[in-house]
Protein backbone atom coordinates (compact mmCIF):
# COMPACT_ATOMS: atom_id res chain seq x y z
CA UNK A 1 0.00 0.00 0.00
CA UNK A 2 1.55 3.75 -0.90
CA UNK A 3 -0.48 6.76 0.05
CA UNK A 4 0.40 10.52 -1.35
CA UNK A 5 -0.50 13.51 0.84
CA UNK A 6 0.37 17.39 1.15
CA UNK A 7 1.77 18.87 3.97
CA UNK A 8 2.29 22.62 4.81
CA UNK A 9 6.04 22.62 5.28
CA UNK A 10 9.40 20.34 4.09
CA UNK A 11 10.12 20.19 7.91
CA UNK A 12 7.76 17.54 8.07
CA UNK A 13 9.56 13.77 7.96
CA UNK A 14 9.01 10.15 8.66
CA UNK A 15 5.90 9.75 6.75
CA UNK A 16 4.36 6.32 8.14
CA UNK A 17 1.31 4.59 7.78
CA UNK A 18 -0.06 3.21 10.45
CA UNK A 19 -3.00 0.15 11.04
CA UNK A 20 -5.72 1.45 13.00
CA UNK A 21 -8.01 -2.17 13.32
CA UNK A 22 -6.44 -5.11 14.78
CA UNK A 23 -7.77 -7.94 11.96
CA UNK A 24 -10.79 -7.83 9.52
CA UNK A 25 -13.81 -5.71 10.37
CA UNK A 26 -17.22 -6.94 9.55
CA UNK A 27 -16.89 -4.33 6.05
CA UNK A 28 -13.70 -6.10 5.38
CA UNK A 29 -11.89 -2.23 5.06
CA UNK A 30 -8.21 -2.35 6.60
CA UNK A 31 -8.56 1.10 8.13
CA UNK A 32 -4.96 3.21 8.46
CA UNK A 33 -3.77 6.77 8.96
CA UNK A 34 -1.50 8.87 7.76
CA UNK A 35 1.21 10.10 9.98
CA UNK A 36 4.04 12.20 9.92
CA UNK A 37 6.47 13.92 12.55
CA UNK A 38 5.56 17.67 12.75
CA UNK A 39 7.59 20.54 12.41
CA UNK A 40 8.56 21.59 16.54
CA UNK A 41 8.32 25.25 15.93
CA UNK A 42 5.91 27.13 13.00
CA UNK A 43 6.43 26.88 9.39
CA UNK A 44 6.29 29.92 7.47
CA UNK A 45 4.10 30.07 4.38
CA UNK A 46 5.56 28.13 1.28
CA UNK A 47 3.90 25.46 -1.35
CA UNK A 48 2.58 22.06 0.25
CA UNK A 49 5.07 19.66 -0.04
CA UNK A 50 4.14 15.95 -1.51
CA UNK A 51 5.22 13.21 1.26
CA UNK A 52 4.41 9.42 0.81
CA UNK A 53 4.58 6.37 3.18
CA UNK A 54 4.25 2.56 2.28
CA UNK A 55 3.06 -0.30 4.10
CA UNK A 56 3.49 -3.75 2.92
CA UNK A 57 0.14 -6.05 2.61
CA UNK A 58 0.60 -10.21 2.41
CA UNK A 59 -1.00 -11.18 -0.73
CA UNK A 60 -3.66 -12.94 -0.33
CA UNK A 61 -4.83 -10.11 2.28
CA UNK A 62 -8.42 -10.52 3.59
CA UNK A 63 -9.55 -6.92 2.59
CA UNK A 64 -12.28 -5.64 0.48
CA UNK A 65 -11.03 -2.58 0.94
CA UNK A 66 -8.61 0.27 2.22
CA UNK A 67 -9.22 3.05 3.92
CA UNK A 68 -6.76 5.93 4.49
CA UNK A 69 -7.38 8.36 6.95
CA UNK A 70 -5.52 11.96 7.38
CA UNK A 71 -5.57 15.11 9.76
CA UNK A 72 -7.80 16.65 7.17
CA UNK A 73 -9.63 14.28 4.76
CA UNK A 74 -9.53 10.26 4.19
CA UNK A 75 -10.07 8.18 1.03
CA UNK A 76 -11.31 4.76 0.74
CA UNK A 77 -9.60 2.54 -2.32
CA UNK A 78 -12.76 0.40 -2.72
CA UNK A 79 -11.32 -1.91 -5.56
CA UNK A 80 -7.95 -3.98 -4.95
CA UNK A 81 -5.50 -3.58 -6.72
CA UNK A 82 -6.49 -0.02 -8.11
CA UNK A 83 -6.04 3.65 -7.37
CA UNK A 84 -7.64 6.31 -6.01
CA UNK A 85 -7.20 10.23 -5.44
CA UNK A 86 -8.94 13.51 -4.06
CA UNK A 87 -8.13 16.65 -5.47
CA UNK A 88 -5.76 18.40 -3.93
CA UNK A 89 -6.83 22.18 -1.82
CA UNK A 90 -6.34 25.14 -4.66
CA UNK A 91 -5.00 27.75 -2.60
CA UNK A 92 -2.20 26.94 0.00
CA UNK A 93 -1.86 30.24 1.11
CA UNK A 94 1.94 30.55 -0.15
CA UNK A 95 1.21 34.45 -1.93
CA UNK A 96 -0.82 35.36 0.93
CA UNK A 97 1.11 37.72 2.20
CA UNK A 98 -0.31 41.75 1.75
CA UNK A 99 -3.84 40.24 0.63
CA UNK A 100 -7.07 41.40 2.22
CA UNK A 101 -8.24 38.48 4.32
CA UNK A 102 -12.62 38.37 3.44
CA UNK A 103 -14.44 36.21 6.36
CA UNK A 104 -17.30 34.09 5.25
CA UNK A 105 -20.07 36.06 4.08
CA UNK A 106 -17.95 39.57 4.26
CA UNK A 107 -18.39 41.98 1.77
CA UNK A 108 -15.19 42.72 -0.02
CA UNK A 109 -13.49 46.14 0.18
CA UNK A 110 -14.41 49.03 -2.51
CA UNK A 111 -11.84 49.08 -5.28
CA UNK A 112 -9.70 45.88 -4.49
CA UNK A 113 -9.07 43.38 -7.16
CA UNK A 114 -10.36 39.74 -6.87
CA UNK A 115 -6.64 38.46 -6.88
CA UNK A 116 -5.67 40.84 -3.85
CA UNK A 117 -8.08 39.18 -1.75
CA UNK A 118 -8.23 36.19 0.31
CA UNK A 119 -11.63 34.31 1.10
CA UNK A 120 -12.06 32.75 4.31
CA UNK A 121 -13.89 29.70 1.97
CA UNK A 122 -11.04 29.56 -0.33
CA UNK A 123 -8.49 27.84 2.57
CA UNK A 124 -9.80 24.77 3.24
CA UNK A 125 -7.95 24.26 6.45
CA UNK A 126 -8.12 24.96 10.42
CA UNK A 127 -7.53 28.69 10.66
CA UNK A 128 -6.41 30.97 13.57
CA UNK A 129 -7.11 34.61 12.68
CA UNK A 130 -5.32 37.38 14.94
CA UNK A 131 -6.90 40.58 14.24
CA UNK A 132 -4.66 43.98 15.89
CA UNK A 133 -6.98 43.84 18.70
CA UNK A 134 -7.35 40.33 20.09
CA UNK A 135 -5.60 38.63 22.19
CA UNK A 136 -4.13 35.02 22.60
CA UNK A 137 -5.01 32.83 25.41
CA UNK A 138 -3.69 29.08 25.30
CA UNK A 139 -1.94 29.28 22.62
CA UNK A 140 -1.07 25.50 21.27
CA UNK A 141 1.07 24.71 18.72
CA UNK A 142 -0.80 22.74 15.53
CA UNK A 143 1.04 22.44 12.24
CA UNK A 144 -2.48 21.49 10.73
CA UNK A 145 -3.73 24.97 11.56
CA UNK A 146 -2.56 28.46 9.46
CA UNK A 147 -2.42 31.28 11.38
CA UNK A 148 -2.83 34.65 9.83
CA UNK A 149 -2.55 37.63 11.54
CA UNK A 150 -4.10 40.64 10.18
CA UNK A 151 -2.89 44.42 9.84
CA UNK A 152 -5.40 47.13 11.03
CA UNK A 153 -6.80 47.63 7.59
CA UNK A 154 -7.79 43.99 7.04
CA UNK A 155 -4.60 42.76 5.05
CA UNK A 156 -2.76 39.54 5.89
CA UNK A 157 0.33 40.98 7.83
CA UNK A 158 2.16 37.78 8.91
CA UNK A 159 1.21 34.05 8.51
CA UNK A 160 2.32 30.38 10.16
CA UNK A 161 1.59 26.82 9.62
CA UNK A 162 1.64 26.75 13.79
Amino acid sequence: MRARGLVTSSAWNSPHLLPINSGVGHDGVLELIFQATPPSTPSPLEAFMPIEAMLPIAEGHPYKAIRVRSGSNAITLKTLPGYAEIKPPENDCSKCLGKYFLAKGATPPAGVAKTDIVREEDLPYALRIIRPTDGIANYTLDPNRLTLVLSDDGRIADAAWD
